[in-house]
């Protein structure tokens, strides 16, 4: 669960640190590898050593807040989310959305299920996430400026990003998606081909424990069955 002050936080700002990226490591690093480049950076950019660099000194209280959260795994946890819950809203802020800035997005937020399969959970804040980018606004500046590959693209990664959700949340993507692409009979047929696919693998996945149960108990009859010949 997202706690309240996490969502609090992250709806008062628009920015946020990147921690990870003044650490000069990986999101996913492991602890050790965030305790080491800490030590490493911490002791280039110490006061100490740089009695009269300005910038050494702020980085320095920087690189001390970013190992606060990082080094302590409830806070990281939270701080990944707010960092999510703000890439969430972050199109909101945005005064110029293009497709370009869209495709940017949403490719933002691939690279970061990909990297934290924890966001796979967070479910209904990417289903609203992809919803709110194909508000009406947002839909009519696509279909204004975006060109057939940007189309192409954006739609792949949409479907890519439903491939993560329950179906009834898909479906939910899937008609804004649909909506989006009216006017491009192409992209309707690879949305439908989608669609299908789907509905055979949730059959499939549906009936398939059943199938196997259903084996495994014909199989412990005939055994049972040639233990009584």
């Amino acid at each position: 669960m997202i706690s309240w002050t996490v969502l609090c936080n992250c709806i008062k700002r628009s920015t946020i640190n990147n921690y990870y990226q003044i650490l000069e490591v990986a999101p996913d690093a492991d602890a050790g590898t965030i305790k080491k480049s800490f030590r490493r950076l911490a002791h280039q950019y110490h006061p100490d050593k740089n009695p009269d660099n300005t910038f050494a000194h702020t980085h320095f209280t920087a690189l001390k807040a970013a190992y606060e959260v990082l080094s302590d795994a409830h806070k990281r946890k939270d701080y990944d989310k707010e960092l999510w819950l703000l890439q969430k809203n972050s199109l909101h802020y945005t005064r110029a959305v293009t497709p370009a800035l869209m495709l940017d997005r949403l490719q933002q937020v691939w690279a970061a299920i990909l990297v934290k399969k924890e966001y796979h959970v967070i479910e209904n804040h990417l289903t609203d996430y992809l919803c709110s980018m194909m508000s009406d606004h947002h839909i009519a500046i696509f279909q204004q400026q975006a060109s057939d590959s940007a189309y192409e693209q954006f739609t792949e990664q949409v479907l890519a990003l439903c491939r993560t959700l329950p179906q009834h949340q898909s479906a939910m993507v899937l008609a804004s998606l649909k909506k989006l692409n009216t006017y491009n009979e192409g992209m309707l047929k690879s949305i439908e081909r989608y669609e299908d696919s789907r509905k055979h693998r949730d059959i499939y996945h549906k009936y398939t424990g059943w199938f196997i149960l259903g084996i495994a108990l014909l199989l412990c009859f005939l055994m049972y069955w040639y233990s009584r010949q």
